[in-house]
């Protein structure tokens, strides 16, 4: 089972995911550019943080669609059995603890009725 403060972390390590796969020469053009594309929207960890120290309910709606999207982009490289070896030992360590599909939409999309913190935290 996932913590909240593990997939803050594996959706902190989205972000340098998407860095890397768009400077990945051994990616595929189409996915770089997607990755680099996504990358340009991905919410920070510090944005992520000020989320839980406000005690928001949901996710934004924008931060969900670029966590899924990101999500769609790793899922498509995967298929590819490209990439370097950091890049995919990177994908294996983000992808453990990384929301499932349609899982950061859902914490936008409806009112579950308890505090963001629940799905995610910060250490300390």
């Amino acid at each position: 089972m996932t913590t909240p403060t593990e997939r803050l972390k594996s959706i902190g390590w989205g972000a340098e995911l998407l860095d890397t796969l768009a400077q990945d020469e051994t990616v595929p053009v189409g996915l770089r550019t997607r990755a680099a594309a996504a990358a340009q929207r991905y919410p920070t960890t510090s944005d992520l943080s000020l989320l839980i120290e406000s005690n928001a309910e949901a996710l934004p709606m924008s931060y969900a669609q670029t966590i899924e999207e990101a999500l769609n982009v790793f899922d498509d490289f995967r298929q590819t059995n490209g990439g370097s070896e950091g890049t995919r030992r990177l994908m294996r360590y983000t992808l453990r603890h990384f929301p499932a599909t349609n899982e950061a939409l859902e914490r936008a999309s409806y009112f579950l009725g308890f505090p963001l913190t629940t799905w995610l935290a910060s250490e300390g």
